[in-house]
C-alpha cells in the first residue's frame, strides 16, 4: 500500500516509508528551509535595528544632558553676577540707612530685588542638579560632574 509511486511522492505515507528506511528527500524541504532562513534573517535584522535604535537614543540622551548642564551652568554664571550687583546695591542702601539718609522701609524695599535674584539662582542650581542626575542615568551611573555651578 505504501508503494513509492511518483503520484504518491508527496503524501504522508510515502514520507513515513522514507523515514522507516532512514531515507529523506531534502530537495523537497528546500522551501521550508528557505522560509526558516528568511525568518531567522528577519529576526536578526530586527534585533540589529533595535540595538541601533537603543544606541542612537542613548547618544541623544547623553548629548541632551551635556547641553542642558552647559546651558544651566552658563545661566548660573550670569545669574551669580546679577546677584552680586544686587548685593552691592543693597549694601549701599544699608550704608545710606546707617548714615540716616533713608528710612528702614527703603532698605526693606531694596532687599526685595536681591531676594528675587537669589531665588532664581537657587532655582537654577536645582535645575542643574536634575540635569546632572539625568546625565548620570543616561550614562548608566558612575559619572560625577566636576563641580556644581557657584551658589551665593
Amino acid at each position: 500500500n505504501d508503494a513509492l509511486h511518483l503520484s504518491d511522492l508527496f503524501r504522508g505515507s510515502a514520507q513515513q516509508m522514507g523515514g522507516i528506511f532512514g531515507l529523506t528527500l531534502p530537495i523537497f524541504d528546500g522551501g521550508r528551509l528557505n522560509a526558516n532562513l528568511s525568518i531567522v534573517q528577519s529576526n536578526s535584522n530586527l534585533n540589529i535595528a533595535s540595538y541601533n535604535k537603543a544606541v542612537v537614543n542613548a547618544i541623544t540622551d547623553v548629548t541632551k544632558g551635556i547641553t542642558q548642564i552647559q546651558t544651566i551652568s552658563d545661566q548660573s554664571a550670569h545669574q551669580t553676577e546679577v546677584v552680586a550687583g544686587d548685593q552691592k546695591i543693597w549694601s549701599l542702601t544699608q550704608m545710606r540707612f546707617q548714615a540716616g539718609l533713608i528710612s528702614g522701609v527703603n532698605v526693606a524695599k531694596a532687599k526685595l530685588p536681591l531676594l528675587a535674584e537669589q531665588s532664581k539662582l537657587i532655582e537654577l542650581h536645582g535645575r542643574w542638579i536634575d540635569a546632572d542626575i539625568n546625565l548620570t542615568k543616561s550614562l548608566g551611573g558612575g559619572y560625577r560632574a566636576e563641580a556644581t555651578p557657584s551658589k551665593s
